[in-house]
């Protein structure tokens, strides 16, 4: 039996407290739930991976401003966040660039809730709550 994916709900506890981060988490996690609204509707391939496109690309740019703001403002192990980026980018990159009759939207998209969600709610959280005082605003 096949999971069925659910929507992720964008909640206050998902807020890292910078404005520009949260927009940018809350609008991942919006084309997330656009990729699974059409993963369980009868759409077209191309439609669905014009969404896995749309999370893939929106996530690259974010992690890219993410670091570039940790970095700018002082972040202590900005070094380890910007190595769980980039693991997190080679495992996207492993499940997408393939033959596309080897790529499973559905496993990606299982990827992409869990990697998201953790990254927000713990190593996001964790990593802007660890900014000094004065930079965290």
């Amino acid at each position: 039996m096949t999971e069925r994916l659910e929507p992720v709900p964008w909640t206050a506890d998902m807020s890292v407290g910078v404005e520009s981060i949260d927009l940018e988490h809350s609008m991942l996690v919006t084309l997330y739930n656009d990729l699974v609204h059409a993963l369980n509707r009868p759409v077209s391939a191309t439609t669905k991976r014009r969404y896995l496109d749309s999370v893939r690309s929106h996530l690259l740019t974010h992690l890219a401003h993410e670091e570039a703001v940790l970095r700018s403002r002082g972040h202590p192990e900005i070094d380890a966040h910007v190595s769980d980026h980039r693991h997190g980018k080679a495992a996207l990159a492993a499940l997408t660039d393939r033959p596309e009759e080897q790529v499973d939207l559905v496993e990606i998209a299982r990827f992409l809730r869990d990697w998201i969600i953790r990254h927000i709610m713990v190593d996001d959280r964790e990593a802007f709550a660890a900014l000094p005082p004065d930079a965290a605003a």
